[in-house]
């Protein structure tokens, strides 16, 4: 039997203001690029830090959430 490892990670930013501006400042092209950006960072981030035949998934999304 082999064995493999398994990393689960998860990363929330709430976005205040200032955050909120910067994504509305942005063309939903340009948001889903960056999304994109930032899904692509995390699994080159995962994949530089495991050996050879290391692979990463990450899926990054902007959710609406109610307001407390």
């Amino acid at each position: 039997m082999s064995k493999k490892l398994v990393i689960s990670a998860s990363a929330e930013w709430v976005l205040d203001d200032e955050g909120e501006e910067v994504f509305a400042a942005l063309s939903e092209d340009e948001v889903t690029e960056r999304l994109a950006q930032m899904s692509q960072g995390v699994r080159e981030l995962l994949v530089d830090n495991m050996d050879h035949g290391a692979s990463a998934s990450a899926v990054v999304r902007i959710v609406e959430v109610p307001a407390e």
